[in-house]
């Protein structure tokens, strides 16, 4: 599994930011449609765009709040890290 930030603008909305979710075919074969459904309840506001063994994951940030005290970097490196735990307990 690897997440790389593919995206992080900033917009006349606020800011978007995309994150791509590379897994091998084991992996994704894992992730079932209820995990899906998890994924989109748990990151409310975000998009899920499953194709082959990727995800692309988006969302725009009309305001920065809760993370009004972080950078918008810092804000980016949070959501990764729950990304990633959320993928490690999906696919294993």
């Amino acid at each position: 599994m690897d997440i790389t930030q593919k995206k992080l603008i900033k917009t006349s909305d606020g800011w978007q930011v995309d994150f791509l979710v590379t897994l091998t075919e084991n992996e994704f074969s894992k992730i079932k449609l209820e995990d899906k459904n998890v994924l989109s309840e748990y990151f409310k506001g975000y998009s899920f765009d499953f194709h082959e063994n990727n995800v692309l994951i988006s969302r725009i940030f009309f305001r920065m709040e809760p993370w009004e005290d972080e950078t918008p970097e810092e804000m980016v490196q949070s959501i990764l890290k729950e990304i990633k735990d959320l993928f490690r307990k999906l696919i294993n």
